[in-house]
């Protein structure tokens, strides 16, 4: 169907121009087609709202919505998350908690345009399986952002942020999260 659309518009431009006598017309969406400019999920939904979670019990998934590839750091009593977010923006979402079960948003590691340019990604490109970890008193994140530069590394003294602009590195797409290592006998990463 994409496809009929394409020649279609090739053929309302282009005709005009070797006199084949037909009328451009606009092509539009069919009335039963759906349009959005923009969504938001709030992670509302009302079975959270009539659950009684008591002290021994607890949701599954503990985060609602869409948070996939979960990474995750303690550091003294606090537990530090930071998921996916794929093509959107602002990116990397990081939560916080103290039992592993009550979750607070502190805000995203990606939230400058200038550490994140997913203007041509696809819905199902970007940002891959982020690994959060720390070490001597920083945060880092590890990611990789697909078909839009690689693998990068972000720092932060504060999981809150601001997070340091992206690190581009110089190593394959075979890196994974299990690879990243937040200290050897030489270095800290």
């Amino acid at each position: 169907m994409r496809h009929l659309r394409h020649i279609g518009l090739v053929a309302a431009v282009l005709a005009p121009s070797f006199g084949a006598g037909i009328v451009a017309r606009k092509w539009a969406p069919p009335a039963n087609e759906a349009r959005f400019d923009w969504f938001t999920y709030q992670g509302t939904d009302s079975v959270y709202r009539t659950l009684d979670i008591g002290p021994s019990r607890y949701t599954n998934p503990i985060l609602s919505g869409f948070y996939p590839d979960p990474s995750m750091v303690r550091v003294d009593d606090n537990y530090y998350l930071v998921t996916s977010s794929f093509a959107y923006f602002p990116g990397l979402p990081i939560f916080q908690s103290k039992d592993l079960v009550h979750w607070t948003q502190l805000g995203h590691v990606l939230d400058r345009p200038s550490q994140l340019k997913l203007d041509s990604a696809g819905i199902s490109r970007g940002l891959f399986a982020p690994s959060i970890r720390y070490h001597d008193g920083t945060f880092y994140v590890v990611c990789t952002l697909i078909d839009a530069g690689g693998n990068f590394i972000v720092t932060s003294k504060n999981p809150a942020g601001p997070w340091s602009e992206p690190i581009w590195l110089k190593v394959s797409m075979a890196l994974t999260r299990r690879s990243f290592s937040t200290t050897t006998a030489e270095r800290t990463w």
